[in-house]
């Protein structure tokens, strides 16, 4: 009979033992805390010097639909022009794959 209560005295004190640690390691439950989001970017300042030197810019209002949040990110645009120097380096790296001279054809 002692043995069958000494059984049941460890049985039910490593079940407290184990209720009361969480059942996690550090005897913690999850954190409730939340991470602080980072800051928003920075504004960039559309309107420098090089900018207002281009006067196309100003004639298609770039600099408000800048400020609007347009960004051109996702656009393709089509130049059809005889007179385009496709050797021009700010031209040549932005020259989509998928182009074609149509005078040509190549």
């Amino acid at each position: 009979m002692i043995k069958i209560l000494i059984r049941v005295f460890l049985v039910i004190s490593t079940g407290v033992l184990l209720v009361s640690c969480g059942g996690s390691p550090s005897g913690q439950g999850p954190s409730s805390v939340t991470p602080t989001p980072p800051p928003p970017p920075a504004p960039i300042n559309y309107n420098t010097v090089e900018f207002r030197n281009n006067y196309g810019l100003a004639q298609i209002k770039a600099l408000a639909a800048y400020d609007a949040g347009a960004s051109g990110a996702g656009i393709t645009v089509a130049v059809i022009d005889s007179g385009i120097d496709i050797d021009n380096s700010q031209i040549q790296a932005n020259i989509h794959v998928d182009s074609t001279n149509i005078a040509t054809g190549n």
